[in-house]
């Protein structure tokens, strides 16, 4: 059986996912076939849109989550209303509109686990944001701080609010705003571990497979005694859903960066992991080794910049006891 394309949406109340996904949904290619799971108030408002203009009877099926949130709803819930949708099918692509009340990591989680990891192919997520109101993510000191990082973690794609900054007397933003819009989610961007791609609101919806990178090595400036010179940047992929063992994992990389690369000039070691328990984030700069929870889920991946060149099969065989 053909998975289906899933594709998870982000964002705070309010911030205009209902609206993008409604402009998504009439913009479909005549011949696609979408259904949505919708996890917030909204979806008359949904349905009634994309019954308008191009869409037509069995083209887009429209699915609310009882309970209002993908990540804290009985697990039973979560699947049963999934099923239903699915079983309506076969679609061209699955949208999940998640709640900003939970934790959109969770509903990534949730997509990948037993039986539908067998019936989805999970996309790289978007987070929609009002660069009018950029404190969540980027004021330490903001309530909902936390929430905003997750939201910028998960996502492989920004998208700036519909609306977001626009003229008071026009429906189009001025080339000022577009540019200040821009250079905010800019600034958002550089909160995840891999900075994730940016979109305007006008654009399309962003359907594409993770990536998937080369074990090649790379010219790549890095700052070194306060100079920026050319050093060797060198990454490794494991799909999302490859798990490591955590204890062998630890070991792996600290022996890597401790006694294998060191030797070639090693200057910086950084990677996401997923394991039996979480996703894990790791970063060896000198003789610091850092570990933390994150909310990335699109892939596993590990980076490393060193001042000489290596065999990069001496990690793929370093980590392949902790697969």
């Amino acid at each position: 059986m053909t998975r289906t394309p899933a594709l998870v949406l982000t964002g705070f109340p309010g911030v205009g996912k209902t609206t993008l996904l409604a402009r998504w949904l009439e913009a479909r290619p005549p011949e696609a076939r979408w259904a949505v799971l919708h996890v917030e108030p909204g979806v008359t408002r949904i349905a009634t849109r994309a019954g308008e203009g191009a869409a037509r009877a069995g083209e887009v099926a429209v699915a609310e989550l009882a309970g209002g949130c993908a990540c804290c709803a009985a697990d039973v819930a979560f699947r049963t209303t999934l099923a239903r949708l699915l079983r309506q099918g076969p679609w061209d692509l699955l949208m999940v509109e998640a709640s900003a009340l939970g934790h959109p990591a969770r509903v990534l989680d949730r997509l990948r686990a037993p039986p539908l990891q067998e019936l989805l192919a999970v996309l790289p997520p978007v987070a929609v944001i009002d660069t009018r109101r950029p404190a969540p993510f980027l004021d330490a000191a903001h309530p909902a701080h936390a929430a905003a990082l997750a939201q910028v973690e998960l996502a492989r794609t920004l998208v700036a609010s519909p609306g977001s900054g626009q003229d008071e007397a026009s429906d189009v933003a001025s080339p000022a705003t577009r540019a200040d819009s821009a250079a905010t989610l800019a600034r958002i961007a550089a909160c995840s571990p891999w900075p994730p791609a940016i979109l305007p609101a006008d654009a399309a919806c962003p359907i594409h497979a993770p990536e998937t990178w080369p074990l090649a090595l790379t010219l790549h400036p890095s700052p070194v005694d306060g100079r920026m010179i050319d050093a060797l940047r060198s990454r490794w992929w494991w799909p999302a859903d490859q798990v490591f063992d955590r204890r062998e994992l630890h070991q792996a990389l600290e022996v890597l960066a401790r006694d294998g690369l060191r030797a070639h000039g090693l200057l910086r070691m950084t990677g996401v992991f997923r394991t039996a328990r979480a996703w894990y984030r790791w970063c060896a700069e000198g003789d610091t080794h850092r570990w933390a929870e994150t909310s990335w889920r699109t892939d596993n991946r590990l980076e490393a910049i060193a001042m000489r060149r290596f065999d990069p099969q001496m990690v793929i065989k370093a980590l392949q006891g902790a697969r």
